[in-house]
């Protein structure tokens, strides 16, 4: 089958008929053309105006919650300076207790050596003393008659009894 001209002309009529009724190809509408071009401008006017408002006004939130921040940290740094501050006291007082807890127990350790060397020593002697006193004041508190009476001669009879 053999197409002449007309045949090849008219061969690609569909697709050219159809983008005909959708895209105007041959006889484009200028009016409709120009009323999507200001349809598009305003639409990317609104656009830019957003992005300007929005950007602004995140410049002006970034630069309120940066001041915000800003405040934070020198309070936080106020009060970070206040905690070294007692941090450094209490190591002071730490170190001083210590100091005078070493004296303590050298002292304690002195005591104790020096009780080692005079007060045992002493206190049994006290002691012994202590019991030589009361054997003494037994003899000499008590009535003399008792005692002799507790005493007996070889003879089975009391000293006390002559």
């Amino acid at each position: 089958m053999k197409k002449g001209l007309f045949g090849r002309a008219f061969a690609n009529s569909p697709i050219f008929a159809l983008g005909y009724f959708t895209n105007d190809a041959l006889t484009p509408n200028l009016n409709k053309k120009i009323k999507k071009a200001h349809q598009v401008s305003k639409k990317l006017f609104f656009f830019f105006i957003c992005v300007c408002v929005k950007g602004y006004s995140y410049r002006l939130l970034t630069f309120q919650a940066l001041a915000e921040a800003e405040s934070i940290i020198k309070t936080y740094e106020a009060k970070l300076a206040e905690v070294e501050k007692m941090k450094k006291m209490a190591k002071q007082m730490v170190q001083s207790c210590e100091a005078l807890m070493f004296k303590l127990e050298k002292k304690e350790k002195m005591l104790d050596d020096l009780g080692k060397l005079f007060r045992a020593p002493r206190m049994d002697v006290l002691k012994g003393k202590e019991k030589k006193l009361d054997y003494l004041g037994q003899l000499y508190s008590a009535p003399r008659m008792d005692l002799l009476k507790e005493i007996k001669n070889a003879d089975g009879r009391y000293a006390g009894r002559n």
